[in-house]
């Protein structure tokens, strides 16, 4: 492990085979492996980085983590279960954020010059452009990229709003802000 100036792991937590640079701090029962933390990145507790490079002043919040991803810095790095995902200048990506990393059921497919061609089953994330927000509850499918400015939030009709206290017990999805009954155990 090389460490630059400055730098604050708590004893709790692990780093091996990791480059940190200045001004770089590790929270409690934090997981470092194999990476690159560039200047002044805050690694919050219980967060895992395994074969990263963030660029510095990248931000990973409290039980994110984050796997073969690599940041451009001044970022708020704070989805649970990122793959293979790079991530521009200035985003934000809040805690219950799902880039997904394998199209699921099969190939992925890319944009080549305005024609979707297959490249198989890739082990792939997103790629988010500069100044890209992405709220909770919002799922990206794999090999998708995120055009700079773009903010994306959930569906609001998806937030339960309102709650009727006479409705039978049983399973219910969220529509249009109520409860909808859906049958089933």
């Amino acid at each position: 492990v090389f460490r630059g100036r400055n730098v604050v792991v708590h004893p709790t937590a692990t780093v091996e085979a990791c480059v940190l640079g200045h001004d770089v701090s590790v929270g409690a029962y934090a997981y470092l492996r194999n990476s690159v933390l560039g200047d002044g990145c805050v690694i919050e507790q219980r967060a895992h980085v395994n074969g990263c490079a963030l660029g510095p002043r990248t931000f990973v919040s409290l039980n994110s983590s984050l796997s073969a991803c690599v940041s451009f810095g001044d970022t708020d790095a704070c989805a649970n279960g990122m793959q293979a995902c790079v991530i521009g200048p200035r985003c934000a990506l809040t805690s219950f954020a799902r880039p997904m990393d394998l199209a699921p059921g099969g190939a992925v497919r890319v944009d080549d010059g305005g024609t979707l061609r297959e490249v198989g089953e890739l082990p792939c994330g997103a790629a988010f452009g500069p100044d890209v927000f992405i709220g909770a509850d919002v799922a990206i499918a794999a090999g998708r990229a995120i055009p700079r400015g773009v903010k994306l939030v959930a569906d609001p009709a998806r937030t339960l709003t309102r709650v009727r206290q006479h409705d039978a017990p049983g399973w219910y999805a969220v529509a249009d802000g109520g409860m909808k009954p859906r049958g089933g155990r």
